[in-house]
């Protein structure tokens, strides 16, 4: 603010600099042929300040034109600068908005699958829509309700969900399935940990992640594991 000011008072100054010059130039002029008349004699130092008179005025209009383009010239680019920021400001807002809709479409397919009973592809999608919501503007309140959706996809995950994904897999090739599935979310388990607000969720979610990895190994060895505890094993009763 005080540059524009600033600016405007250097211009104002140039400006009514450059009318007192014009007019100072003028009233030599005009001085000088009311003094000539036809008797007057003209000499060399007459002759001069006439011209002088000439370039003052010559220079001064030059000086005045570049002082117009200048005023324009910088009205110009104040207008590209704040239209610049405008882009700037509305590219922003088209991103957020970009990692919105990603953060909601991977809920809604997590919530879709995990109606339906498929808790591995809803532990997926849970687990990628975390990746978008640490770039949205959520608190660290803000992740309870999403850390408790993936602890619920997790304890769904049982040896009998392995039974029908991955279907390039043998129906009972639990190992190979669950590597397949290790190999997923460990991708996206690099971008949650390498992003810049993953302290809002780290002590939760590495937990969380500490306890899946021991199920996934119980289930690898066909132990059963348990629907209360993330790494616990199911307990019988005689």
């Amino acid at each position: 603010m005080r540059k524009g000011i600033t600016e405007n008072y250097k211009l104002n100054w140039s400006f009514w600099l450059s009318i007192f010059a014009i007019t100072f130039s003028i009233l030599t002029i005009v001085l000088f042929f009311w003094k000539v008349t036809p008797y007057s004699n003209i000499d060399a130092l007459t002759f001069i300040g006439v011209i002088a008179a000439f370039i003052g005025i010559s220079v001064t209009l030059v000086v005045g034109y570049q002082i117009y383009n200048a005023v324009d010239l910088r009205q110009k680019i104040n207008t590209v600068e704040r239209l610049e920021i405008a882009l700037e400001q509305q590219q922003k807002r088209l991103k957020s908005l970009e990692i919105e809709q990603n953060e909601g479409f991977e809920i809604i397919q997590s919530r879709v699958f995990r109606n339906a009973r498929m808790y591995i592809d809803a532990f997926i999608h849970v687990h990628a829509a975390i990746i978008y919501s640490l770039s949205v503007n959520h608190t660290s309140d803000g992740f309870n309700w999403l850390i408790k959706d993936l602890k619920f996809c997790m304890l769904g995950i049982t040896s009998q969900s392995f039974r029908y994904c991955f279907k390039e897999y043998e129906e009972y090739d639990l190992p190979s399935k669950i590597a397949k599935l290790r190999k997923i979310f460990q991708d996206d388990k690099r971008r949650i940990i390498n992003h810049p607000n993953f302290g809002y969720i780290k002590n939760d979610y590495e937990e969380l992640m500490s306890k899946f990895e021991k199920r996934l190994d119980n289930i690898t060895k066909s132990k059963e594991v348990s629907v209360y505890e993330i790494d616990g094993l199911a307990e019988y009763k005689d």
